[in-house]
């Protein structure tokens, strides 16, 4: 705090100088007699902002930073295949259990969303069981998986229309304070440096559907059934 009086003490020393000739220093772009309340007016607003600075509390706005690397997040999609369900607990968003006939087609309500299903085969017949299951989403190393919505199941007759969720906009802001105060600060942040890095983990609907049921769907909609043929 001594520094920063000191700092805004030569300062003002500096601007005085400059103005006491009437066309030297600054003084040279305005006439004197509008320079000097000029010069009054700043010098009251640094002496303000000082104070507000020095008698203000100062707080630290922490986001939960991800220090693991994308590589080594949990692989979905093999946890799923190999059925080890203890594991994916907080990855689940929300379940089903949809009555269903000996057929059932899946489409989607739009062109650009495709979903990729694993389908598994149950003995129990009449009833589809599903989960939809998403990892970690990231932006600059702060967690927004939170923010990840599951998607809608909607049966019309055989019929399982699969509905996105909403598009939905996230704003990242950083507070800063004004010049008058962060001109006598010695942390500056380059902000031209700071880059900007996302991370969009799987999203994955798992399903369980009796055998002997017949399964076509939408060509946008990837279904993956065990020891079956892709399609």
């Amino acid at each position: 705090m001594f520094l920063l009086l000191i700092v805004l003490l030569i300062t003002m020393l500096v601007i005085f100088l400059s103005v006491s000739k009437p066309f030297g220093g600054i003084g040279i772009f305005f006439g004197q007699n509008m320079l000097r309340p000029l010069v009054f007016i700043y010098v009251v607003l640094l002496l303000v902002s000082v104070a507000i600075y020095a008698y203000t509390p100062t707080s630290e706005v922490r986001f939960e930073m991800v220090e693991e690397e994308p590589e080594q997040q949990i692989d979905l999609y093999n946890l799923l295949e190999e059925s080890r369900f203890d594991e994916l607990e907080d990855y689940k968003l929300k379940e089903w259990s949809i009555p269903i006939g000996d057929r059932i087609h899946f489409t989607v309500d739009d062109d650009y969303y495709g979903p990729s299903i694993i389908v598994k085969r149950i003995q129990k017949p009449g009833q589809l069981r599903g989960a939809f299951y998403a990892t970690d989403h990231i932006i600059n190393g702060i967690d927004v998986s939170e923010h990840i919505k599951p998607i809608e199941i909607q049966q019309t007759g055989n019929e399982l229309l699969l509905v996105p969720p909403k598009e939905y906009e996230l704003t990242f802001a950083e507070e800063q304070k004004e010049f008058t105060i962060t001109q006598f600060t010695e942390k500056q942040i380059d902000h031209d440096r700071m880059g900007s890095s996302v991370w969009y983990g799987e999203t994955i609907l798992y399903l369980e559907i009796p055998e002997g049921v017949e399964v076509s769907s939408h060509p946008n909609v990837y279904i993956d059934i065990e020891d079956e043929e892709e399609f």
